[in-house]
């Protein structure tokens, strides 16, 4: 019987290959699902998703889901430890996410 995160594990997959595109969309996806109930595993990829986002407008369907789960405290620091750490664009992505 497979796990209850293997379909979490099969999406995580996904942003480990070309298919990085459908990543995303897959990911927006299971964001408006979730409206604030990310489980641990998707954290960390969907704080990603919502730096990588170049729409400030969209980002937020990656970061509020995080927020209300994680707390404002976690998410933030990692969007901090984004700009302190990233490259230019990962940096301009992550002070777009803090707005």
């Amino acid at each position: 019987m497979p796990s209850a995160t293997a379909p979490l594990q099969l999406l995580l997959a996904l942003r480990r290959t070309r298919h990085k595109v459908l990543f995303v969309m897959q990911l927006r996806f299971v964001a408006a699902l979730l409206q604030g109930a990310v489980p641990e595993l998707l954290c960390e990829p969907m704080l990603d998703a919502g730096i990588n986002e170049v729409n400030p407008s969209l980002n937020r369907g990656f970061i509020e889901p995080c927020k209300e789960t994680f707390g404002p405290r976690r998410v933030n620091e990692y969007l901090l430890d984004a700009v302190a750490k990233g490259d230019d664009l990962r940096k301009a992505g992550a002070v777009n996410a803090l707005y």
